[in-house]
């Protein structure tokens, strides 16, 4: 019961080992200590990290694909200008 008067004797407690959120603030008591631990400052910001997080992964497998296209194309157009030589050179001998 100490812990819980104490708890609510400061502002934006609950009592020990309960959470509760208020607007974006969630507040929480440990061990008989009150504390803010999130803040709508904190929680944009992990997300804004997360975000860009993903945006990098995402860029780098697009960047993978382009490469990987890009050397089959490359594959390809050497396979046509060896064979535009071929056809070519024969039309040469002929």
């Amino acid at each position: 019961m100490k812990s819980r008067k104490r708890c609510e004797s400061r502002p934006n407690s609950v009592p020990e080992n309960h959470v509760e959120f208020t607007g974006c603030k969630k507040v929480s008591c440990y061990f008989n200590q009150c504390r803010l631990t999130d803040t709508c400052k904190d929680y944009t910001i992990k997300a804004l990290i997360n975000t860009i997080d993903h945006l990098g992964s995402v860029a780098y497998k697009v960047n993978s694909f382009l490469d990987q296209t890009a050397n089959e194309v490359a594959a390809v157009e050497l396979r046509f200008y060896s064979l535009e030589q071929v056809i070519d050179w024969t039309m040469l001998l002929m």
